[in-house]
């Protein structure tokens, strides 16, 4: 049996990757320390998904380090290689659940793209992938699949991050609370730099197909797994929003516990006979739980004359329920929509 060599220049991949592993790894357990905290299904999925990720980058680290050490790719090389393609791909399932979760996305097709997803990862763990074999040791299982494959896998994670990076940044131009509107951008910024992960790794393949760079490490590699520390970073920035970047932010119109009024940095002084308070029918879109609240004559008017034809409205905890949430209502005080926004508070 022949083994293909393992390509010299991949110590700048290999440091890469590391950070990237620390990273999912350091942001795994802050996940699991907010899922004790507060038991949002965001968050839960999240934590599976940062998991899986960690998981996969162990498995290729593991690879690597048999390839440095022998020189070749063994047999431990390409089982560890096949597993981290297999939990890099069990990561669509959390991603699937924290889309549906957040933007409210892939509730009616959630099975098939849950049952698509499992067809993908046995495809992906086939041993006719020949994942490490050099080319001339690709018949041992039948023809070979890792151009299907791998293009199948490449065309619905682009999907996936471009489907969500769309809604984060529709959200984003959408609300008005200032944790969700800077936690939408970072996410959109997340699923970007996944999107451009899988740029520079089609690259990588271009290079290695077209101008025999052996063993599929290149440049573009690397620059592959930067915006992979990248994705870490953002997703942190977004969906746990440290205390500086909360101190830096200024509330916007929002609905306080017990106030119903509106809150701005210079509030708004009418008085107008005609405008009265408003009561208004609330349901929350996490718990269901549906309650009547009052919208102040100040808040009802500020609605009315604002240029937008919609404005997000932020009911705080304890309001309705115990969740955060934001509504959307148009210049007639008719709620549009709901945005559960709960798992952006640090």
């Amino acid at each position: 049996m022949s083994y293909e060599e393992m390509p010299a220049g991949t110590v700048p991949v290999f440091f890469v990757l590391v950070f990237s592993t620390f990273s999912c790894f350091l942001l795994t357990i802050i996940l699991a320390m907010k899922w004790k905290e507060r038991r949002r299904r965001s968050v839960y999925s999240l934590r599976n998904l940062f998991f899986s990720l960690f998981l996969a980058c162990i498995f290729l680290i593991s690879a690597m380090i048999q390839g440095y050490i022998t020189g070749y790719k063994l047999i431990f090389y390409r089982i560890a290689y096949t597993l981290f393609i297999g939990f890099l791909a069990c990561s669509l399932f959390f991603l699937i659940q924290f889309g549906q979760e957040i933007f409210n996305v892939f509730k009616k097709s959630y099975n098939y793209h849950f049952t698509f997803i499992a067809i993908l990862v046995i495809l992906l763990i086939l041993p006719n992938n020949y994942y490490g074999y050099p080319s001339d040791g690709k018949t041992d299982f039948g023809p070979s699949i890792r151009i299907f494959s791998s293009t199948l896998f490449v065309v619905y994670q682009t999907y996936l991050y471009a489907l969500l990076a769309i809604k984060s940044f529709s959200a984003y131009l959408q609300v008005s609370d200032s944790y969700a509107k800077i936690g939408f951008m970072f996410i959109g910024i997340s699923q970007v730099s996944m999107l451009a992960n899988q740029f520079f790794l089609v690259l990588d393949v271009i290079a290695f197909t077209f101008w025999g760079n052996k063993g599929g490490y290149s440049i573009f590699t690397t620059i592959g797994w930067i915006f992979v520390g990248l994705f870490t970073f953002s997703s942190y920035m977004g969906l746990l929003l440290p205390g500086f970047l909360h101190r830096r932010e200024l509330p916007n119109p929002s609905l306080e516990k017990d106030k119903f009024q509106l809150i701005e940095e210079d509030p708004i002084q009418v008085k107008i006979a005609e405008i009265h308070d408003r009561s208004l029918l609330v349901r929350c879109p996490t718990c269901k739980l549906t309650k009547e609240i009052v919208l102040k004559s100040e808040l009802v008017y500020s609605i009315k004359i604002q240029e937008k034809d919609i404005m997000s409205i932020t009911i705080e905890e304890n309001i309705i329920c115990s969740h955060r949430f934001q509504i959307f209502l148009d210049k007639n005080l008719q709620i549009r929509g709901f945005t559960p926004i709960d798992y952006f508070k640090g």
